[in-house]
């Protein structure tokens, strides 16, 4: 293995992750939304593509942490 492989965090799938951590995971990406939203206009090329990527994003994360909810509610 690599050093740079060694450096990097494990990466977890939604569905390996609690629902605090998704919440949490998508309260972060609001913030860097809210960042990219204070320091970039309509007018940077990319702007309509990132607000979307952020907001998928966040509702995928939000989603999975109401799913997982609703079955561990289940009977």
């Amino acid at each position: 293995m690599s050093d740079v492989d060694q450096t990097l965090p494990q990466r977890r799938t939604f569905g390996e992750m609690s629902i605090d951590e998704l919440l949490a995971s998508a309260s972060d990406e609001s913030a860097a939304l809210q960042t990219y939203l204070e320091t970039h206009g309509p007018g940077d090329e990319l702007y309509d593509v990132v607000v979307r990527a952020y907001a998928a994003s966040i509702g995928a994360r939000v989603a999975v942490a109401a799913a997982k909810h609703e079955r561990r509610e289940q009977p």
